[in-house]
């Protein structure tokens, strides 16, 4: 197999203001194949430490890397001064870890940028424990601090790898305020694609 082309990271953080974040999925192996050691060594070394990460089990070891995508909707008003924290789960109960700062764990453009901004895609990569499956559940939280409180989350999409392993993806679609003045008037926004990821998994094993 060829070796996979890597773009630096910090190279891909700068398109990330006007990219579709399906568009940046470039930490995966081509055509979801094995891993290999070279390949999962360049995303990790690039990745920052598990700070900030508090996983459902623990003592988890943190072998695979996210990388997360947060596209900001483009309606008025849509970005946010706010901590944006994020909840992965697998389809497993039981299994998952929180990142309670995104921004802090994993931000990737650079000292005083301003994350969350409308029509924005931002990315974060970093260290976390690994899920037994595909991380297919979401739970998106706002701390509603800051000037302006109120954010129009679009979309956000993982990619994970491990050493030696098929790298996972999830998108999920959010499309929603996570506000106190706006409906549906929660910080919050859970998600659930585990049907759908299994539907795709069953179908490539025919």
């Amino acid at each position: 197999m060829a070796a996979a082309k890597m773009i630096p990271l910090a190279i891909l953080a700068s398109f990330a203001i006007s990219v579709r974040p399906r568009s940046l999925l470039l930490h995966c192996c081509p055509d979801n194949a094995v891993c290999s050691s070279s390949f999962h060594e360049q995303v990790a070394g690039s990745s920052r430490s598990p700070a900030d990460v508090q996983e459902a089990v623990p003592g988890a070891s943190y072998d695979c890397v996210y990388t997360i995508f947060v596209e900001t909707g483009s309606i008025w008003k849509a970005g946010t001064d706010s901590v944006i924290g994020l909840t992965l789960r697998g389809a497993e109960e039981g299994s998952g870890f929180t990142i309670k700062d995104l921004a802090r764990w994993g931000g990737l453009m650079g000292a005083g940028y301003d994350y969350y901004e409308r029509g924005n895609v931002d990315i974060f990569s970093g260290r976390a424990p690994c899920l037994p499956s595909a991380p297919c559940r979401m739970n998106l939280t706002s701390d509603g601090s800051g000037d302006h409180h109120g954010w129009y989350c679009k979309s956000v999409e993982v990619t994970a790898t491990r050493q030696h392993a098929q790298c996972a993806k999830a998108e999920f679609g959010v499309e929603q305020w996570l506000a106190r003045d706006a409906p549906p008037y929660q910080l919050y926004a859970d998600r659930n694609v585990c049907a759908k990821i299994k539907q795709v998994g069953d179908e490539d094993e025919e």
